[in-house]
């Protein structure tokens, strides 16, 4: 199966590599600085799923792919819309387009443009940090949850399945997808859960306490310096005889 990844980030980048290592025929289509770290040296991967270079194709532009048999979105919700014109030179009358996204309102989006009978909705839990340009770290597993708008258990969403899990993607077919979709709370739960064990996560948290403590130093010293009359303007001086 001919797999393209619209939206090589963390989670796009990892699904790419277990695909990749399952034998599967993938690109990752990304920003450019991941994209040449990529083709210079590989994509490295750590984490729980063990440390090795994988070197899937990858590209930076849908026109640089030619036709695939599924195409799965990864893209941050708000650049669903131009994903989605972007892949339309990547559709054969085949190809299915599978949503792992975060957020409402993708599927919405991804049928008006491509249209209805080519996309699948999924949402994932596996957790996947990008680290630098050309390495992300596999943080957590969990279920990948995919099925037919339609509610239908078909064929191709069946060797969707079939595939991922070869891939150690663990992957369940659902008949209400929409549910699935709206179910934002458990996926965060989810992500806090790993991300509790995630060295990389752990350093970011770490540091964005450190500057919000500096943030509240800060305003706390400028709030004193304005109430001191040292620091007051001309006009804000109660005024002496004289003066």
């Amino acid at each position: 199966m001919k797999i393209a990844i619209l939206g090589a980030g963390a989670i796009g980048s990892l699904f790419g590599a277990l695909l990749w290592e399952l034998g599967e025929d993938v690109v990752l289509i990304g920003r450019k600085r991941h994209v040449d770290a990529i083709k210079s040296r590989g994509l490295k991967v750590s984490g729980i799923s063990g440390e090795r270079i994988v070197k899937p194709k990858a590209v930076t532009t849908t026109q640089e792919v030619g036709k695939v048999d599924l195409i799965i979105i990864s893209v941050k919700s708000y650049d669903t819309e131009q994903a989605a014109k972007n892949a339309l030179n990547m559709i054969h009358h085949n190809t299915v387009v599978l949503t792992i996204q975060n957020g409402l309102g993708n599927i919405e989006k991804l049928c008006e443009i491509i249209g209805e009978k080519h996309v699948v909705g999924g949402v994932t839990m596996q957790g996947s940090t990008l680290v630098k340009p050309g390495e992300i770290y596999h943080a957590g597993k969990g279920p990948t949850i995919i099925g037919e708008l339609n509610r239908e258990i078909t064929s191709r969403i069946k060797r969707i399945a079939e595939t991922f899990n070869k891939a150690k993607i663990e992957t369940q077919i659902t008949q209400n997808i929409w549910g699935s979709t709206m179910g934002q709370t458990y996926h965060k739960r989810w992500n806090k859960r790993f991300n509790s064990n995630n060295p990389y996560e752990k350093r970011r948290t770490t540091q964005n306490t450190r500057n919000q403590k500096h943030n509240d130093r800060s305003r706390k010293r400028s709030s004193k310096r304005s109430k001191s009359p040292k620091h007051q303007t001309r006009n804000q001086r109660p005024c002496k005889e004289g003066y």
